[in-house]
């Protein structure tokens, strides 16, 4: 991912940690880990669901709900699951910033969250 040409929030506002362009294809694969990010040990997630939703962040707005995700689990066991969306959907997503986390309920109800990531919307510039 690169930097991308543009700065919705200005100097001193949030930082993106993921820029997307509009119309790129999204298949992230994810992991989920005890331990915290980077050291963890995967936790089987069998039995679990999980739900994604990436919303625009608009200074004195609602935050509106750009994309809902549909997790597709790989490896219960693994902890492992993915993430993806069409060109076609990235394609209507509107530039500027937003944020996702994801919402994570065990076998026996138990719901977590992850930390939130701002997600950069940026339109392309080879068309």
């Amino acid at each position: 991912m690169s930097t991308p040409p543009c700065t919705p929030c200005g100097p001193g506002g949030p930082s993106p940690a993921i820029t997307v362009k509009r119309g790129d294809s999204i298949d992230w694969h994810c992991r989920v880990q005890a331990g915290g990010p980077g050291g963890g040990l995967p936790l089987d997630i069998t039995g679990w669901s999980i739900a994604c939703q990436l919303r625009s962040v608009q200074r004195n707005a609602a935050a509106r709900l750009v994309h809902e995700f549909a997790p597709a689990i790989v490896n219960a066991a693994a902890g492992q699951y993915r993430l993806s969306a069409s060109n076609a959907q990235t394609a209507a997503w509107p530039a500027g910033l937003a944020a996702l986390d994801v919402r994570y309920t065990d076998a026996t109800g138990r719901v977590m969250h992850t930390e939130t990531v701002a997600v950069l919307v940026c339109e392309a510039i080879t068309r």
